[in-house]
């Protein structure tokens, strides 16, 4: 399954890659610049939406789990280097 497809069965998982961009300055700065601390944070965030823990019985798989981890992960990182070159 792709990521567009498992937004599509959970959308609040699109909402939450949307988000990163404006999540992650906040948290850089609450976590004093510590990129795997906000990720940590977005990974739980992403977690109560797809994997073992989705409420969405069609997002449950470990498979779901790990192409959501990768896609919201590389959106974070790109994002993350982002706003650390910034500050």
């Amino acid at each position: 399954m792709t990521f567009d497809q498992i937004c599509e069965l959970e959308p609040r998982l699109r909402k939450l890659y949307d988000e990163i961009p404006r999540l992650l300055p906040s948290l850089m700065e609450a976590e004093n610049g510590n990129f795997w601390m906000c990720w940590s944070r977005l990974k739980a965030m992403m977690s109560a939406l797809v994997g073992w823990s989705a409420e969405n019985e069609r997002v449950q798989s470990p498979q779901c789990y790990d192409v959501a981890y990768s896609a919201c992960f590389d959106r974070a990182e790109s994002c993350g280097m982002e706003v650390h070159r910034r500050t």
